[in-house]
Order: C-alpha cells, then sequence, then structure tokens
C-alpha cells in the first residue's frame, strides 16, 4: 500500500519489482497486488480507478491533512492507473480523521511517529481489511513514508498534552519515583 501524491513512488516500485525479476532477484509476482492510497480531498487517482478512466481528472483545490499528498494534478497519474491494471491493483481513499487515527496508532502499537502520508497507507490498509479486500492474515507492507516531525502542524492537535510540573524537587522526585 504506497501513499500516492505525484505517483511517481508507486510507479518506481514497480520498476523495481521488473528489474529485479529481470536479473532473477524476484519471482513469480503474478498474486501481488499494488494499491493506491490517496487522503480524502486530493484523490484524483483514486476518482479515475474507481471510474475506471484512463485519465486522471485534477483536483481544483487539494484539502487534506496530508499535505505532502496534496498534489492535485498527478503528474504520474496516467502510469499509475496503467500499473495499478498491471498488479491487480485497487486505489482507495481515507479521511483526515482516519489519517490522524492511524497516526497515532503507528505511534501507540509500534512506536513510530510519521507524518500524515504513512497514516494514509495505514488507514487505507484499515479500510480494505473491514471491506474485505485484504484478509486479515495477508502479508501487506504499507509503505509509511515520512517522519511526523515534517509535519507537526497538521498533528499537534490530537498528540496528548504533556503534563506540566512546577520545578520543585518534591514534585519532581513524587513523578521520577
Amino acid at each position: 500500500i504506497v501513499p500516492v501524491g505525484s505517483g511517481a513512488m508507486l510507479n518506481a516500485i514497480c520498476k523495481g519489482f521488473e528489474e529485479l525479476q529481470t536479473v532473477s532477484l524476484l519471482g513469480d509476482v503474478s498474486n501481488m497486488h499494488m494499491i493506491a492510497a490517496q487522503p480524502h480531498g486530493c484523490a484524483p487517482i483514486v476518482d479515475a480507478f474507481k471510474k475506471n478512466a484512463k485519465e486522471v481528472i485534477p483536483v481544483e483545490n487539494p484539502d487534506t491533512v496530508a499535505k505532502s499528498l496534496a498534489i492535485g494534478d498527478p503528474g504520474d497519474g496516467r502510469y499509475v492507473l496503467k500499473r495499478l491494471q498491471q498488479y491487480n491493483g485497487f486505489a482507495e481513499e481515507c479521511n483526515n480523521k482516519e489519517i490522524l487515527d492511524a497516526i497515532l496508532l503507528l505511534a501507540k502499537t509500534e512506536g513510530i511517529f510519521t507524518e500524515p502520508a504513512g497514516g494514509v497507507s495505514v488507514s487505507v490498509l484499515q479500510k480494505m481489511v473491514e471491506q474485505g479486500k485484504i484478509d486479515k492474515n495477508d502479508k501487506v507492507v504499507c509503505y509509511v513514508t515520512g517522519n511526523g516531525l515534517k509535519a507537526t502542524e497538521s498533528i499537534m492537535e490530537i498528540l496528548p498534552k504533556p503534563t506540566v510540573y512546577q520545578p520543585n524537587i518534591n514534585e519532581i522526585s513524587a513523578v521520577v519515583q
């Protein structure tokens, strides 16, 4: 599951698989599925895929917490649609709440602090499991592509507020013990 903005990364990943096959370092991938994950508010590739279109219609004003994916006119969009067809793929979107919830899930369960693009891929995984498109026992690779420090303004509102302690040795000692 690849978070998609311009589409270049998904296209490059597929090219990498082909090159590995060419040099016999990768076997049959006919049972592999590529999945494009985009945020609602900027999901032109998902829209085109679901309409079975050959061309991507640009989004005029992208609106999402996943700013790194807010590319309304994805340069590699047409190629992503071809790759999804080639690799028995899917395309799915998720909303801002789902993205932020996935960021918290990764932080709590895996200790990974991701930027919103990583939340998009995890959120799409959850959605596709719920829809029955992915079995919960399947092996899945979710690309978590960036550090949460890149986009703190997007996620500050969901982070737990730190407890403030007075600069008092007794209070600090009580907390440490």
